[in-house]
């Protein structure tokens, strides 16, 4: 009733992946007050009418031998199992089975990425001697928001009338930074999203997810120590995905439920003398966006132009643009900073937050911005040059993998130059970008017919 919109895999990813404080802060960002308590107020009718006949009301007693018994639990069971498996529609179990179905299904996607992580590493083949820290010894940050939309962050939009990046738009225009405000989210689902951000399957090669490899093991394969540092939390689904791919990391740390500042303390841990691939998993915009901001920061930050629950999530974008800056320069100043590179999972819309049905493309419209070192841009000038030829193109966050590869020069026997936005032959243009799994191409996204209309 909410989506207007069947219940889908995807929808029952999300509620597998997620926990009690996560769930409860989804139903006080999605619905009113009122409509939870109505909500309630009908599940304790529910239970008192139950209860009333069940155990006030004086009942006849129908009795029921072993075997009829048995045969009773034995139908129901068949009925919603065996058939469901068979492709009939019984909610919610054909969504279940459809999760779980063996070909294509995210479950066994995910299933066959952590049955398979450690023999696929194996299988990496690149030049160590020639990779990044031979050459150049320091640190490669990747930071990994949640949530973050640059519809509402004035250095991706320059229409956006509030200022809710402050400090990247101070750095945009800046030798060294290099913003892309065309890119994309490949899904509007953290799991699904990253699961192809962070290994070698994407939407265009159509590498099945258990016989991709992980960019953390590549990376350390190159000759980094690899770092795995997170403000989000641990499940069953993320550990049969997120949390497969953080495990390969060296050293992993996890923060659940504090405020992203907080991810420099475990910064200053990191030493200094080493070449180190640091991985920042924030929890950037994720809803309820207030609870993403420290109390005093969202005093001094906020955003009262727009509606209530739009100002929150502009607030929480401010933030994560003030973490950025914290990393950046600490970084910078104490741990020999080479690469950093910012992207974002997914998007947001502020009516149904981001699901697969319905759809909409601010889901997938995503920030990112890349930063190489003076040291790095002098060693590597073709990579520079490349990043900036294509500020202004179409990139899908599926092909990170690629991109990083190419940022730490570490191409492998599973990197493509095409799908890497930091070489030359890159060749992803808007009428070949794909989201949601392929099913939407990036140029039905109704922006194009805004740009296309200014143009004329």
């Amino acid at each position: 009733m909410k989506y207007r919109s069947l219940f889908d895999d995807i929808s029952l990813l999300s509620i597998l992946a997620t926990n009690v404080k996560e769930a409860g802060e989804y139903l006080r960002s999605m619905f009113s007050g009122g409509q939870l308590a109505i909500f309630a107020c009908g599940l304790l009718l529910l239970l008192a009418i139950s209860w009333k006949f069940s155990i006030r009301e004086p009942r006849r007693k129908i009795l029921y031998t072993k075997l009829q018994q048995a045969v009773l639990v034995f139908f129901v069971f068949v009925m919603f199992f065996t058939v469901a498996h068979k492709g009939s529609a019984y909610f919610p179990l054909d969504v279940y089975v459809g999760l779980h179905k063996l070909e294509g299904g995210p479950m066994h996607a995910f299933d066959a990425l952590k049955k398979n992580i450690r023999k696929n590493q194996q299988q990496i083949s690149l030049d160590k001697e020639k990779a990044l820290p031979m050459k150049l010894q320091g640190t490669v940050i990747l930071v990994v928001g949640e949530t973050a939309c640059r519809d509402y962050m004035a250095a991706f939009n320059p229409e956006y009338p509030l200022e809710t990046t402050p400090w990247e738009s101070s750095i945009r225009r800046t030798d060294g930074f290099f913003f892309f405000p065309q890119a994309y989210s490949n899904f509007s689902n953290t799991v699904m999203a990253l699961s192809q951000s962070l290994t070698s399957s994407n939407q265009y090669n159509n590498m099945p997810l258990g016989e991709s490899v992980d960019l953390v093991s590549l990376a350390r394969k190159a000759g980094y120590h690899t770092y795995w540092f997170s403000t989000q939390g641990k499940g069953e689904v993320w550990d049969a995905a997120i949390t497969t791919l953080a495990n390969q990391a060296d050293t992993r740390k996890w923060m659940p439920w504090k405020h992203d500042g907080q991810l420099l303390e475990l910064l200053k841990m990191v030493p200094a003398d080493q070449n180190n691939f640091i991985v920042l998993h924030l929890n950037g915009s994720h809803y309820r966006y207030r609870d993403r901001v420290p109390k005093k920061f969202a005093q001094d930050h906020t955003f009262s132009q727009v509606p209530k629950e739009e100002g929150e999530f502009d607030t929480s974008l401010a933030y994560t643009d003030e973490v950025l800056q914290q990393v950046y320069q600490y970084s910078q100043k104490h741990l020999n900073l080479q690469v950093m590179v910012y992207f974002s999972d997914h998007g947001e819309n502020m009516k149904y937050k981001h699901v697969s049905h319905p759809f909409t493309f601010d889901m997938v419209r995503i920030p990112m911005w890349i930063y190489l070192s003076p040291a790095y841009r002098r060693a590597y000038p073709a990579t520079g040059k490349a990043l900036q030829a294509h500020e202004n193109t179409v990139f899908t966050n599926d092909l990170i993998f690629e991109t990083v590869c190419g940022l730490i020069q570490a191409p492998s026997n599973h990197y493509n130059p095409q799908y890497d936005l930091s070489h030359p032959a890159y060749a992803i243009t808007k009428d070949t970008a794909k989201t949601m799994r392929g099913e939407y191409s990036i140029q039905e996204d109704p922006i194009w017919e805004k740009k296309t209309g200014e143009e004329d």
